[in-house]
């Protein structure tokens, strides 16, 4: 699902977040998230450089 739209807002409520995080995540073979996704689904502010981007790639594969 689309977390964040291209003008910055927030499509999903925290607590399906929270879902996405804990249910769908851990299950799915391939994920395709934004900046501001990555950030929300990992609970963390967005990265702003490459170092934050990688550390959060990292994160998001576990």
């Amino acid at each position: 699902p689309v977390m964040v739209a291209k003008s910055g807002d927030r499509l999903l409520r925290a607590d399906a977040v929270t879902s996405l995080r804990e249910s769908l995540i851990t299950k799915a073979s391939l994920i395709t998230p934004n900046l501001p996704e990555a950030a929300d689904l990992l609970g963390v502010t967005e990265a702003i450089d490459r170092e934050s981007m990688l550390h959060q790639t990292k994160a998001l594969l576990g």
